[in-house]
């Protein structure tokens, strides 16, 4: 595939997210506080990497200027055993299994096909999860990126005999028979990766054919995914990685949630070193934990997007908030 010939432009920055549609709604507070002058402040091009998103939620998204960029992933099905794979979901059928896989442990991938149409547009991308929260201005993060390295954050806690990275680690060597490998010290999280296009595109080559070759049952029976074939790049290429300082992310996942300090119902201090990181990942549905934060992950699709659904959908969100007040009036006449 050829690429676009490159032209410089006012936007050199780009945030891209991963996420379906469910997901797209629940990133509603991601996207706030990412543009929030007071926060995030982010004067770059937002995209969301989908392997599927609704009409809907492609209304909502050109609605509010955030661009978005589909990949079913097909090559996976040829070139993964995908059937070994859906046997990790065994209450659904295999396609139906595999795909939960490919949504929730595959999707940064979709980056690939994106770079072959847009990489070109911009000199520093981020490729994060999204359930990030933006608490201070982010621009200077990208300015970073083009240190040419692959900038990420830690997770807190150690990778320890007996810990659940330690397992995986050991079976990926008792298994390809690496006994060299070394993970490190400490896993390193994908959901918030600042680099230049291309060195991003390297890393994601690299996950994208580990999944091939890894043994099946590294994937299948250990849990092995994009984060873990990540780990296995960084041990091969530590040259190539640089870790953000502590005050650019604080990961809740791994650790995190024993050194982050809540002083308000929106600001998140890390308790150790006693910094506002400028992004709280709440991994690992950390989020959970804080009823503020909370609400904006729980709020009912189709009430987020009422103004983008059908009149179908519309009436009965309508029948549902009735349906609710009827009860509540019961309540009160009864008290």
């Amino acid at each position: 595939m050829m690429f676009r010939a490159y032209k410089e432009t006012s936007v050199t920055y780009a945030l891209l997210f991963t996420a379906n549609s469910p997901h797209v709604v629940q990133a509603g507070l991601m996207l706030s506080s990412l543009r929030d002058k007071d926060r995030g402040n982010f004067s770059g091009d937002i995209w969301v990497l989908s392997t599927g998103l609704s009409e809907s939620v492609k209304r909502y998204l050109d609605d509010i200027n955030v661009k978005y960029f589909e990949d079913g992933l097909a090559w996976a099905y040829q070139a993964i055993d995908w059937r070994a794979i859906a046997e990790m979901n065994p209450s659904v059928n295999a396609e139906v299994g595999f795909s939960l896989f490919r949504d929730k442990r595959m999707s940064k991938l979709v980056f690939l096909e994106w770079f072959e149409r847009h990489g070109r547009d911009y000199s520093v991308v981020a490729v994060a999860d999204n359930d990030l929260y933006f608490q201070r201005e982010i621009n200077y993060i990208f300015a970073v990126g083009n240190n040419g390295k692959i900038n990420y954050g830690e997770e807190d806690n150690l990778i320890l005999p007996g810990t659940s990275i330690w397992y995986k680690d050991f079976h990926y060597k008792r298994l390809t028979g690496d006994w060299s490998y070394d993970g490190g010290s400490r896993e390193s999280n994908i959901g918030f990766v600042v680099a230049k296009p291309e060195s991003m595109k390297e890393m994601f080559e690299f996950v994208k054919n580990g999944l091939q070759d890894l043994p099946i049952e590294l994937i299948r029976d250990f849990k092995w995914h994009d984060q873990d074939l990540v780990r296995l790049f960084r041990s091969q290429r530590p040259d190539q990685f640089q870790k953000f300082d502590s005050s650019v992310i604080l990961h809740l996942c791994g650790g995190g949630m024993s050194r982050v300090r809540a002083t308000s119902s929106d600001i998140f201090l890390d308790g150790v070193t006693g910094e506002l990181p400028a992004v709280i990942h709440f991994g690992g549905g950390a989020w959970a934990e804080f009823p503020n934060i909370a609400r904006s992950f729980r709020v009912p699709p189709a009430h987020f997007l009422f103004k983008y659904e059908s009149e179908a959908v519309q009436a009965k969100v309508i029948d549902e908030f009735q349906r609710r007040v009827s009860i509540e009036r019961k309540k009160q006449d009864g008290a």
